[in-house]
């Protein structure tokens, strides 16, 4: 079974060839990377932090994530972490019974690997209800399978959402995902949401600076690895995808 794409047409081409030019002009553009991924070598990335928006608002800040993606060690499997942006289904959810698809092509779903997730971390279950309508992995995919070109036959992922959590539920899964040493973990986060559609309006002049300083102030608790610093700084403000840069 499948699980359709939907951000096609709306957050990246639809077309494999222009998708790829898309994905292309991130990695080249003058505030990305300036080049493509080179050569695999034996550098380990066990973990992501790259946007969920559309490619033209935020493809070239995921290039620079997926460029060390497509430089380092090919790991078993892929761990997507992303917010459950509809509230439907359950608290942790994944979805073993749908490979996905892009326009590059499918994406085999490591279902071993998640039965067995399941069973150390009972909080996760198998309910495909909140990936049907959400993006936030999806996103994720047209990249990653364009910087594995090289394995895609030997690409797996294992998507999960999150919805309602606790401080203890992303320490529990990370504990369990930290026994595992050939996994990367992708969490897909955006950071300030400013405007009256988010019902955050804390200033109104200076908005670029001032959206920069609240995000540095996040991002300095992440290369901390602060963890309790960055779920108690988040509290009042409005980024999506707390739990997945949490794990």
């Amino acid at each position: 079974m499948i699980r359709n794409c939907i951000g096609a047409n709306l957050f990246y081409e639809n077309d494999p060839r222009k998708l790829s030019k898309q994905i292309e002009d991130c990695f080249y553009s003058e505030k990305g990377p300036g080049e493509l991924p080179s050569s695999r070598n034996s550098k380990i990335v066990k973990g992501l932090i790259v946007p969920h928006a559309a490619y033209t608002y935020s493809g070239i800040c995921s290039a620079w994530g997926y460029k060390e993606l497509g430089e380092s060690k090919f790991p078993d499997v892929f761990v997507i972490i992303g917010s459950n942006h509809s509230g439907q289904g359950s608290d942790f959810s994944t979805c073993l019974s749908k490979d996905w698809i892009t326009p590059f092509g499918k994406v085999s779903v490591a279902r071993s690997f998640g039965r067995q997730l399941i069973e150390e971390f009972p909080k996760l279950k198998d309910d495909f209800t909140p990936f049907e309508s959400d993006y936030s992995i999806e996103v994720q995919l047209p990249f990653l399978q364009y910087v594995t070109r090289d394995r895609i036959g030997e690409l797996k992922i294992l998507p999960i959402l999150i919805n309602h959590f606790s401080y203890e539920d992303c320490l529990g899964l990370a504990d369990v995902l930290s026994n595992y040493d050939n996994i990367c973990v992708i969490s897909a986060v955006d950071f300030i949401h400013y405007g009256p559609l988010y019902n955050y309006v804390p200033f109104v002049h200076s908005k670029k600076s001032n959206i920069n300083e609240l995000d540095t102030k996040c991002i300095e608790y992440i290369l901390k690895m602060d963890s309790k610093g960055f779920y108690n700084h988040r509290s009042n403000l409005p980024i999506c995808g707390t739990a997945p840069a949490l794990i």
